[in-house]
C-alpha cells in the first residue's frame, strides 16, 4: 500500500526550490533573448537543451505545488542528465581532438570566454549537485499526491515558469513548424523572412594565429 506523506516541507525547502526554478527561468529568458534580441537561432542540439531545462522547471515546480518527493527531485536529475549529453556532443569534440568545423559566422560569441554550450554544460552539472543536496537533507520529502496551498513565494516563480515555457515552446514552433528544425541562419518555418532575426554581435574569440611556416625565422 502507497503511503502518502501529508507533513508540509520546511520553509527553506521552499524557498530554494524557488530561487532554483527563479534560476531557470532567467536561463529560459536569456536564451529567447539570445534568440530574438540577438539572432542566435538555436540549433537541434541547443533546442535539446532548453528542452532540458524546461523539464528540470517543471520538475521543481511539482515540488513547490504537491511538496518536495523524491521522484520531483527525479525529475530534475533525469533532465539534467539528457541536457549534459546534448551539451556534451558540442563542448566534448573538440576537447578530445576530434574533427571539428570551425565556428561560422553564425556561430553564437562566446561569453567570458566560454560558448553557450559550455555554460549550459555547467548549469546541468548544477542542478544534478542541487539534487544530490536536497535528496540528502530534505528529510521531509515524501510522495504526495495532494496539491496544497501556496503563498506569494512559491506562485511567482511557478508563474513566472508557466510563462517562460509558453513563450520558449512558441519559440520552438516558429523555427520549427511541424518538420525537422532548420540550420541557424536558414529562417523560421512559421515566421515571415522579413521578421527573420539577425545576428548583431560580433564573435568576441580571439582569432587564430597561423602557424609559422618552416622558412620562418625563429
Amino acid at each position: 500500500m502507497m503511503i502518502f506523506s501529508m507533513r508540509p516541507p520546511r520553509p527553506a525547502s521552499v524557498l530554494l526550490n524557488a530561487l532554483a526554478l527563479l534560476v531557470l527561468c532567467a536561463i529560459l529568458g536569456l536564451s529567447l533573448v539570445w534568440e530574438f534580441g540577438y539572432g542566435y537561432a538555436p540549433d537541434a542540439a541547443a533546442q535539446l537543451q532548453r528542452l532540458a531545462y524546461l523539464l528540470a522547471g517543471a520538475g521543481l515546480l511539482l515540488n513547490l505545488r504537491f511538496g518536495p518527493s523524491p521522484a520531483h527531485y527525479a525529475v530534475v536529475l533525469a533532465a539534467a542528465l539528457g541536457g549534459a549529453a546534448a551539451a556534451g556532443l558540442q563542448v566534448l569534440p573538440p576537447l578530445v581532438g576530434a574533427v571539428a568545423a570551425a565556428p561560422g559566422p553564425l556561430a553564437p560569441p562566446a561569453l567570458l570566454g566560454l560558448r553557450p554550450a559550455t555554460w549550459a554544460l555547467a548549469g546541468y552539472a548544477v542542478l544534478l549537485v542541487y539534487c544530490t543536496f536536497m535528496l540528502a537533507f530534505d528529510r521531509r520529502a515524501g510522495d504526495s499526491a495532494m496539491p496544497r496551498r501556496v503563498g506569494v513565494l512559491a506562485a511567482l516563480p511557478m508563474w513566472l515558469f508557466l510563462a517562460v515555457a509558453l513563450a520558449a515552446t512558441g519559440a520552438a514552433g516558429l523555427q520549427c513548424g511541424l518538420s525537422d528544425c532548420p540550420a541557424p541562419g536558414q529562417g523560421y518555418a512559421w515566421l515571415p523572412p522579413e521578421w527573420w532575426p539577425t545576428p548583431v554581435l560580433a564573435d568576441l574569440q580571439p582569432a587564430a594565429q597561423p602557424a609559422p611556416s618552416a622558412d620562418a625565422p625563429r
